[in-house]
């Protein structure tokens, strides 16, 4: 279930609560063989976590038009991913500086590194 308000949490959301409890349960990063219920549309955040966790199929009851009735309206998200970073609400700033790209060149090179 969602538990944004009792964790103080933003990501608690349901979808991403089970997915960290399957990966848990199940000991694994990714929910190959799985399938997703969820009382609505998932929301951008949980898509976003779905796909990283890869499962075969997500069922929903609302939409989020039907979310947005009651009071959870995720369109703003949606409006600002389509926006070009520089118009966007929050700042976003890529930061440039000598060996910037140092972790992703290790994790490269890393022979131990489980791939996903």
């Amino acid at each position: 279930c969602n538990n944004v308000t009792t964790a103080n949490d933003p990501t608690a959301h349901a979808e991403v609560q089970a997915i960290r409890d399957a990966c848990r349960n199940l000991d694994s990063f990714q929910l190959t063989d799985c399938e997703i219920y969820t009382s609505c549309e998932p929301c951008p955040m949980c898509i976003g976590a779905i796909y990283w966790a890869r499962p075969k199929a997500i069922y929903y009851a609302c939409t989020k038009e039907d979310a947005a009735v009651i009071g959870f309206d995720d369109h703003f998200i949606y409006q600002e991913l389509a926006l070009p970073m520089e118009n966007r609400t929050i700042k976003m700033k890529q930061l440039s500086f000598n060996d910037h790209d140092l972790p992703f060149r290790t994790w490269e090179t890393n022979t131990e590194k489980v791939k996903y």
